[in-house]
């Protein structure tokens, strides 16, 4: 009898020895469910693509449709509501969660409705009362033809703002509400103020800038900022790094921007001459009561990181993929408890069509899907209680 506790107690350890090795070598990664899945059309319930006129303009191979084909990918999360920003078929479409994650309808704002209309809608930012702002691009009856003629139908963009209930509150332009039309922004953002944050990027002898316009909960412009004056180099353990700005976000509970720098060490080479040397990433905080940069959260020597967004209790979530393992690293920063955490995702097969990460203001991570070119799937991943970064 003793022989054969100690034979289960061997095999015991070598399970667990060959599971604690395994571990060692490479990150654990996240499991998966589907939180949501409709159809991909243009009817009620479903979701738009361009898959109508790729087969129509002749791709009938499964992999050519892959690469080209697009679904809509701006997002919001909240509860067990889903926001999506349909450009295919024109409108915003809210859905809530039925059985195994069917999408069930709850609301539809077509592009045409009373005191409104638009074109295009490419982003949904939804506030914690429900309320919705779309990044739209109008039609040609909503500009004069000497507001087309002189910006070269560049400001061609605004952001209606619209209730819960989907009702039309305001438009949203360059200056404020009742405004002239915007270029297009790169991105909209909320904070739990009740401001919303307009990112747009400009190319100005060669050089991409950044620019940052802040509205109220009302759409009046209270804020701006533009990137070209911050400085162009950093000063790193006695070195001069040049920087170039190219992650920027703006915290909820403060009003701040995080600003994320690469910045490269060069040095001359007497026959290659001008070397790239050292290469950091730098995370920093802006005030914008203050007009300047207050703070330094991060100076990471060997990760490449992006903003993938903020939580609702701040925490700032940066993901990249990491070559040694071949996964997705996401990474949760709490900066007032200095406290970091790590969660891994796998490179999701050909078997998807797959258009990157969402987190959601709780911190819950998803994914956007396409399977089978006929269904618009999120799946929502799972986070492991291990959180040590791999390196």
């Amino acid at each position: 009898m003793q022989k054969y506790v100690r034979l289960v107690f061997f095999l015991l350890g070598g399970i667990f020895l060959v599971f604690f090795m395994g571990c060692g070598r490479r990150p654990a990664v996240m499991g998966k469910e589907v939180f949501l899945v409709a159809p991909l059309g243009n009817e009620s319930g479903q979701v738009g693509s361009n898959y109508d006129l790729l087969t129509n303009a002749g791709i009938v191979d499964d992999v050519e449709i892959k690469d080209s084909l697009d679904v809509p990918t701006s997002i919001q999360i909240l509860g067990k509501k889903v926001y999506i920003a349909d450009k295919y078929r024109r409108m915003i479409v809210v859905f809530s969660l039925g059985q195994f994650g069917r999408a069930i309808p709850q609301m539809e704002i077509s592009n045409v409705g009373e005191g409104y209309s638009f074109d295009t809608v490419f982003q949904v930012a939804v506030n914690k009362y429900g309320d919705i702002y779309a990044l739209v691009s109008l039609p040609e009856t909503n500009r004069t033809w000497k507001e087309a003629e002189s910006t070269n139908d560049l400001h061609q963009y605004a952001i209606y703002k619209f209730g819960y209930n989907g009702r039309f509150l305001f438009a949203i332009g360059i200056g404020g509400i009742n405004t002239p039309p915007m270029p297009a922004p790169d991105y909209i953002d909320l904070d739990l103020f009740g401001n919303l944050y307009v990112y747009f990027r400009e190319e100005r002898n060669g050089e991409l800038f950044w620019k940052v316009r802040r509205y109220s909960s009302s759409g009046e412009l209270n804020f701006e900022f533009d990137s070209q004056y911050l400085s162009k180099k950093h000063e790193i353990d006695g070195e001069t790094y040049q920087s170039e700005l190219y992650g920027i976000a703006n915290l909820r509970n403060d009003e701040r921007l995080l600003f994320f720098t690469g910045n490269y060490l060069f040095k001359n080479h007497p026959e290659k001459g001008n070397q790239l040397v050292a290469y950091r990433n730098i995370l920093e905080m802006y005030s914008i009561l203050k007009n300047t940069v207050s703070r330094q959260l991060l100076d990471e020597k060997n990760r490449l990181e992006d903003i993938l967004g903020v939580t609702w209790d701040d925490t700032i979530v940066l993901y990249g993929y990491d070559e040694k393992y071949k996964v997705v690293r996401f990474h949760f920063y709490d900066m007032f408890k200095d406290q970091h955490s790590y969660q891994y995702a796998p490179v999701l097969s050909d078997y998807y069509g797959n258009f990157g990460f969402y987190v959601a203001p709780d911190g819950e991570l998803y994914s956007i899907l396409v399977k089978n070119n006929k269904q618009y799937l999120l799946l929502h991943w799972k986070k492991r209680s291990r959180t040590r970064l791999f390196e």
